[in-house]
């Protein structure tokens, strides 16, 4: 494995069909860098065997792609790092992380209906044949948001990360004025939940941030799970 320490990389664009691997990226900074942009949904890259650690990632954005026993342990994103779509097999988020928020679309890559279609089904295909997808039990996130994924294979904490299944929750009514009232945040959340095509939606404590805005976070979640609406394991 390659390891590369405490380099900058700004502005590299990767248009897709590209294989990285057996790399370690320790204290390192991306800075808008972009990865597997392709329009072609032959031509995803990959990333395999690929650890970062303590880095940046600064206005960059992630493709449809391929992400494959990946580990990433703190990582910096900036105001947020916007994943389009990418495939996740063993990949682990651990440590303090900013704010990611992974879509089930293309993007503008696959504008055409046609396009996603296919995209939709490569992942449909992808995931079921993935044991686990993704890992977040040890990672203490400003803000985490998922598309796209099975809530059953991705790895979490129970005592502070929820799933929450449509056949559980099917109706914003079922939440009373007064969580809307203290749990603004979750309630926006639940009603995005339900205009999306989702079956279901891993919902965090977001612990990277102080305890004065992940408390009522919290109490919310765990007033989900005793209404029934939120997954008990």
């Amino acid at each position: 494995m390659k390891t590369i320490e405490n380099k900058k990389m700004f502005l590299p664009h990767d248009d897709g069909g590209n294989i990285f691997q057996n790399l370690s990226f320790n204290e390192c900074i991306f800075d808008n860098c972009s990865l597997s942009l392709s329009k072609n949904i032959e031509m995803l890259s990959t990333i395999k065997n690929v650890t970062l650690s303590n880095c940046q990632a600064k206005s960059c954005i992630i493709g449809p792609s391929y992400l494959k026993n990946v580990l990433i342990d703190n990582l910096n994103t900036g105001d947020i790092l916007l994943i389009w779509s990418a495939l996740f097999d063993h990949v682990t988020l651990k440590g303090k992380i900013g704010n990611i928020k992974i879509n089930n679309s293309g993007f503008d890559l696959y504008d055409k209906p046609e396009i996603q279609k296919k995209l939709d089904s490569l992942r449909q295909d992808f995931y079921s044949k993935t044991d686990w997808a993704l890992d977040i039990s040890e990672a203490k996130f400003l803000n985490f948001s998922c598309e796209g994924i099975p809530a059953d294979i991705i790895k979490r904490d129970n005592k502070t990360q929820v799933v929450i299944k449509r056949e559980k929750f099917n109706s914003i009514e079922m939440l009373d004025s007064n969580f809307q009232k203290e749990h603004s945040d979750l309630y926006f959340i639940l009603q995005m939940f339900l205009r999306s095509q989702e079956e279901d939606i891993v919902l965090i404590t977001p612990l990277g941030r102080d305890a004065r805005y992940h408390k009522p976070i919290f109490d919310g979640l765990m007033k989900l799970r005793k209404m029934g609406i939120a997954e008990e394991n």
